[in-house]
């Protein structure tokens, strides 16, 4: 993680919990190595809102996918990234950070 200003994204769960009603810009990024895909969707209070995928053509192939919607937010709504499918992993770890979930707030 390198913000979590406001504290709204909470780490053991991944979710991000809005606390400040507004506009808020979203992205995301998979990260996959091997010959299976990878489907995730950003989700917001239980809603597919956009998807991405990451389809690598072999095992020794590294492919990435995502996606960014800009969506409304009350107070207590909830985002995440949901994994539909994960082949065999998704890529990332401290030192390789290829699968991301970004959100930053733009205006009331």
């Amino acid at each position: 993680m390198v913000t979590n200003d406001g504290d709204g994204y909470n780490i053991h769960t991944g979710v991000f919990t809005c606390e400040e009603p507004g506009v808020y810009s979203f992205t995301f990024f998979i990260g996959e190595r091997s010959h299976t895909e990878v489907r995730a969707q950003l989700i917001v209070n239980g809603v597919n809102i956009v998807d991405a995928i990451s389809e690598p053509l072999s095992d020794a192939h590294d492919m990435q996918g995502g996606n960014a919607a800009i969506v409304r937010l009350e107070n207590g709504d909830a985002v995440w990234v949901n994994i539909v499918s994960a082949g065999t992993h998704v890529e990332g770890d401290p030192t390789y950070r290829f699968t991301t979930f970004t959100g930053f707030y733009l205006y009331p």
